[in-house]
């Protein structure tokens, strides 16, 4: 689809960009932002933006999400907010335990290869939750322990 076919043709709208659209796919709206902005197409289409934040706010931010997002904003995070309002959803999500375990393996491992935005979503959950990552590392040493104390515990009956 061309950039063209896109505006609508209403006389009151005219030059608007349509992105409104609730079933437009995510990943589109947010490849329309970018082309208007590379294209530098005038007037300046806000209300895109304010859609994109708007979605992050709004609903679980998935794996193809987080990447779109990443990849189109991550060069402009200072100058718009939807890679920050992402990090942010991503990381209260992750914190509070909204994700089930295999979305947020998913997440983490579509993360990866972005160390940039491993790292923004760590210091999102230690800015949000600073008790929570001590309270996990508390409990990862003392199952450590209890894992070690189990294969102590069974070493020494073995060799009785």
């Amino acid at each position: 689809m061309a950039i063209v076919d896109i505006y609508l043709r209403t006389p009151t709208q005219l030059g608007k960009l349509m992105t409104l659209d609730q079933k437009r796919p995510f990943a589109k709206v947010v490849a329309i932002h970018e082309a208007a902005d590379v294209l530098d197409i005038k007037p300046r289409q806000p209300h895109i933006a304010g859609f994109i934040v708007g979605y992050l706010s709004h609903n679980k931010v998935t794996p193809d999400d987080m990447l779109v997002v990443h990849k189109c904003f991550y060069d402009r995070r200072g100058t718009c907010k939807a890679w920050r309002v992402m990090v942010h959803q991503v990381a209260w999500w992750l914190a509070t335990s909204k994700y089930t375990a295999d979305e947020a393996i998913e997440l983490k491992t579509a993360a990866t290869p972005y160390p940039e935005l491993v790292d923004a979503v760590d210091r999102q959950i230690d800015e949000l939750f600073p008790k929570k990552r001590e309270l996990a590392e508390r409990l990862a040493a003392a199952e450590a322990e209890e894992k070690a104390y189990k294969a102590k515990e069974k070493g020494d009956s073995q060799e009785a």
